[in-house]
C-alpha cells in the first residue's frame, strides 16, 4: 500500500469480499450464491482527512491507487458449505 501525498489520517479495516464469477442481473436471493466464484480478504483503506476535511466526499478518502488490495489467494465458492443464508 502506498500512502498518498499529504495524507495524515490513513485508516483501515478488513472485510470479506465476494468475487462474482458470472454476469448477474435481478438474481433471486435463493440463487445468489450460484454467481459467487469465491471469497477473498479485502483490506479497505481510507484517508479520513481527505474524506471528511476536504468537502465531505466519501470517495475522496477511498480512491487512492493502492487502497483496495485483495488476496493473497481466492478460495473458490465450491470449497465451502454455506448454511443459513
Amino acid at each position: 500500500m502506498v500512502i498518498p501525498r499529504n495524507a495524515t489520517k490513513v485508516d483501515w479495516e478488513v472485510e470479506l469480499a465476494f468475487v462474482i464469477g458470472k454476469t448477474a442481473l435481478y438474481v433471486p436471493t435463493e440463487k445468489a450464491l450460484d454467481y459467487v466464484a469465491g471469497y477473498v480478504l479485502h483490506n479497505d483503506y481510507s484517508e479520513r482527512s481527505f474524506q471528511f476535511e476536504r468537502g465531505g466526499q466519501w470517495v475522496k478518502g477511498k480512491s487512492a491507487d493502492t487502497f483496495a488490495p485483495l488476496g493473497p489467494f481466492l478460495p473458490l465458492q465450491t470449497s465451502f458449505v454455506i448454511r443459513g443464508i
